[in-house]
């Protein structure tokens, strides 16, 4: 079964205005025809959201 997962990035500190916690969306166990059907969703949803990307994997990774 697929899952997604969030992945922070460092945090860009900037000298005017607020810091910024970018992050990626990681979706994994999923298998090759998953992922495509998937894609266009979970794209948008990054999008969405504020990701920077989305990652999948049919391999089962773990975010510490």
């Amino acid at each position: 079964m697929a899952r997604i997962q969030v992945l922070e990035l460092p945090t860009i500190y900037r000298v005017e205005g607020d810091p910024e916690t970018p992050f990626v969306l990681l979706v994994d166990h999923v298998t090759e025809q998953e992922a495509e059907a998937l894609r266009h969703q979970i794209d948008g949803l990054a999008e969405k959201c504020g990701a920077r990307t989305a990652i999948y994997s049919t391999m089962p990774i773990d975010v510490a």
